[in-house]
């Protein structure tokens, strides 16, 4: 159901529409194929903020009107208001993706301003323009829950959104820890082996979670579209996930967290050291990924 229904001249219908950033100017030319806009390394608009989805929204061009269709757990808002699944856009239209706003543009082929740029029939299939991404911005893992608690505001905005995107997972990696703690370290009575079951638990429980949230997603954002989502866009997924992970998780997990719970079962025994000791392997993880972001930001800013 359409949020705002707009009646179209045929100016309209021959408009060129873009998406403009703001304030920087920057412009998405908004084609024959539906302008994408997501964290997602792929989207034709990246934005990059842990309350944006890897697919968040598009625009499209339909026989109505430009039209903004949200498929985020997160929300899009033109001029203030919330779209309700989807909202057809008018000139001038202000609408806000996570921290990021940009302003729509529709200039009819009668302008002059507009005299230079191709007919409809004749529009590229999107066009793109070069992405430049930031050193942090496809995290999505462990090194993306960090930089969620770097960049709040204030610590409880950003304890409410790690609660929010990381919390479920979170739980899942305790449960698997614990299980996988368990089933190796009674198959093998090696203390070892134990601390390893639990660090690769903890890993398969954290990010299999992660996993099968994004391939709903995506899959979900792909319906949206009547676009296909088979096999070969489930192994994308997979693939643009382990890409994003990157080597200080495969430390972390391989390393860090078994010794840390090796040290503590042999302390506290099996269940407290298990957790004891993935507290301190997040503690060692988190607290130097958000000292480096802020350096980092602070040498930049």
């Amino acid at each position: 159901m359409l949020d705002r229904p707009q009646r179209s001249s045929p100016e309209n219908l021959r408009g060129a529409g873009r998406l403009v950033s703001l304030p920087d100017d920057q412009s998405y030319f908004i084609g024959a194929s539906p302008l994408t806009i997501g964290r997602g390394p792929e989207s034709d608009v990246p934005v990059h903020s842990e309350d944006v989805s890897r697919n968040h929204a598009y625009l499209l061009r339909t026989p109505q009107g430009f039209l903004l269709v949200d498929s985020s757990l997160h929300g899009s808002y033109v001029n203030g208001l919330r779209v309700q699944a989807q909202r057809l856009l008018v000139d001038g239209d202000v609408i806000q993706i996570g921290a990021r706003s940009f302003r729509f543009d529709l200039r009819t082929m009668d302008h002059p301003s507009a005299r230079s740029e191709p007919p409809a029939r004749d529009l590229p299939e999107t066009s793109q323009y070069a992405r430049t991404l930031p050193r942090d911005a496809t995290a999505t893992g462990k090194v993306g829950l960090a930089l969620a608690l770097a960049e709040g505001s204030t610590w409880k905005e950003s304890i409410r959104r790690w609660l929010r995107r990381y919390g479920p997972s979170e739980l899942a990696g305790i449960a698997t820890a614990l299980a996988g703690s368990w089933l190796l370290g009674t198959a093998t009575e090696s203390s070892i082996a134990a601390a390893y079951g639990g660090s690769f638990g903890e890993a398969a429980g954290f990010y299999g979670f992660l996993i099968i949230r994004e391939m709903v997603s995506e899959a979900y954002f792909a319906g949206a579209r009547r676009a296909p989502y088979g096999i070969s866009e489930m192994m994308r997924t997979w693939r643009n996930l382990f890409i994003e992970f990157g080597p200080a998780e495969l430390l972390d997990a391989g390393v860090v967290r078994p010794a840390a719970m090796g040290i503590c079962t042999a302390v506290l025994g099996w269940g407290p050291g298990i957790l004891a000791g993935k507290l301190i392997a997040d503690i060692s993880f988190y607290v130097p990924v958000i000292w480096l972001h802020e350096r980092g930001r602070r040498k930049t800013g």
